[in-house]
């Protein structure tokens, strides 16, 4: 199998390369903005992690315009091609959640434009992923103060496990289904893990019920989203293992 990974320099997209090096699986790494001039025929699939920053607070709209042509640039070849693609996404495209920023609304519009034009694709829309290189969740960033955060419920997911059940999918399956989701099923309370995080207590982290009335109250200002919610869209759902207690212990 050889793949060819664009957006290879990002964090899901840099892990995953390294996962590949490390299970000896050929890849080459392209950037978005390289895609014209470059043959992508001679690839068995191409895996697409690519996007704006979401830590630009301001994006430029020549920014934008710039990405989205390029993106569509790479549409076309794989039109033209017919090849296997697999674009890794947001949950927050389909899942509803108070998150309704730029980054959110050009991140839905490519999934549904990918899903309209290229029938030979896969849109994997994950979760809250932690861990690995480079990592910027505030699970792996320094002590978080009570302050800082807005309180929610999510699931997350460890970026080997990530990793490990994508490279699965394409070693068993010849064809994938249109729209995967990857969940553990097991959301955790924002302050719960903060209070992990800055203490010794992180044994004693769990899920929280979803019958609890903490839960009910997020979710109806949407601000729950995990994989045993409803679905509003006809999609499949992948459950990872959830590592997240272990994670912070050895942390």
């Amino acid at each position: 199998m050889d793949i060819l990974i664009i957006g290879g320099t990002g964090y899901l997209g840099s892990n995953f390369s390294f996962l590949c090096k490390e299970f000896k699986i050929s890849y080459t790494i392209l950037d978005l903005r390289h895609i014209n001039g470059n043959n992508l025929k001679e690839f068995d699939v191409i895996i697409d992690f690519s996007m704006i920053d979401r830590r630009i607070v301001t994006w430029l709209k020549d920014d934008i315009e710039i990405f989205k042509r390029n993106h569509s640039l790479l549409l076309d070849k794989i039109f033209e091609f017919k090849q296997k693609y697999i674009r890794v996404s947001s949950i927050f495209d389909v899942r509803s959640f108070i998150r309704n920023d730029s980054y959110t609304k050009l991140s839905r519009q490519i999934s549904q434009t990918i899903l309209n034009r290229i029938s030979n694709s896969t849109v994997i829309y994950t979760h809250a992923v932690y861990g690995g290189l480079n990592s910027n969740s505030f699970i792996d960033l320094a002590l978080v103060k009570s302050s800082t955060f807005q309180e929610t419920i999510r699931d997350y997911i460890q970026i080997r496990d990530f990793g490990e059940v994508m490279l699965d999918l394409l070693s068993k399956y010849k064809q994938l289904d249109r729209e995967i989701e990857f969940g553990t099923g097991k959301p955790y309370l924002t302050s719960d893990i903060v209070r992990a995080k800055n203490s010794a207590a992180s044994g004693q982290l769990a899920p929280i019920n979803f019958d609890s009335p903490i839960f009910n109250t997020l979710s109806k200002k949407n601000l729950v989203c995990s994989a045993i919610q409803l679905k509003e869209n006809n999609f499949s759902t992948i459950l990872l293992n959830d590592k997240l207690e272990q994670y912070l212990l050895k942390a």
